[in-house]
């Protein structure tokens, strides 16, 4: 299989990783969605605006993840911004989701552990 679905531009391509995560994203919300007990917790504008939250802090932690452990490798602050050429990190995704939903759930008193545990369910879904 091709790493590279589509080439847009330049250094711009939509590949092969990239819709694989993305239909994972999509499945995790739409079980979470449907999920009868999501109900209980949490509506669903609540669980929408989360969502958008979780995807821009996931991409944040996983960037800066990377750049602390290979700083070494950017030549300008030019290369910190340039996510097409890669360098992004899972483990950062998780720690940086472990630090902001639970602020998040405490913020507008969602159970924290309940929530976590139905979010749970399905994040193998996303990876």
């Amino acid at each position: 299989m091709s790493p590279v679905v589509l080439h847009i531009y330049g250094p711009l391509s939509i590949h092969t990783y990239g819709i694989a995560i993305a239909c994972g994203l999509f499945l995790f919300f739409y079980q979470l969605v449907q999920n009868p007990e999501r109900a209980k917790i949490i509506d669903e504008d609540h669980l929408t605006w989360l969502f958008m939250v979780n995807i821009i802090v996931g991409l944040l932690g996983a960037r800066m993840l990377h750049i602390i452990n290979s700083h070494d490798s950017y030549e300008s602050w030019y290369d910190i911004f340039a996510l097409w050429n890669g360098g992004l990190s899972v483990l950062g995704v998780l720690v940086a989701l472990t630090i902001v939903n639970p602020l998040y759930f405490l913020y507008y008193k969602i159970p924290v552990f309940r929530m976590m545990d139905l979010g749970a369910l399905y994040a193998p879904l996303v990876h």
